[in-house]
């Protein structure tokens, strides 16, 4: 007998500083990839604490409105929801 099992995985989306930046898209492309709204309260410049994207990594879609969902085996892409908080 299999269980399926739901994973999850979250990392600051690297485009947040370098919009070319895919990495993360390429190694994941099997995967979901859905870019969120994280805030970061703490940074030791002031500047930029905030609202920055987290990309979180999934093998199942999740249906928030909030989130720009990608479909696994879709090549890396830069385009970017503005989400906001």
């Amino acid at each position: 007998e299999t269980t399926a099992a739901r994973l999850m995985l979250s990392n600051s989306d690297p485009t947040n500083a370098a919009p070319d930046d895919l990495f993360f898209d390429e190694l994941y492309r099997d995967f979901y990839r859905h870019r969120v709204s994280a805030r970061r309260n703490i940074n030791s410049k002031a500047a930029r604490r905030g609202p920055i994207r987290e990309l979180v990594v999934t093998n199942y879609r999740i249906a928030d409105a909030r989130c720009d969902a990608i479909e696994p085996g879709v090549g890396p892409t830069s385009h970017l929801v503005n989400i906001t908080t």
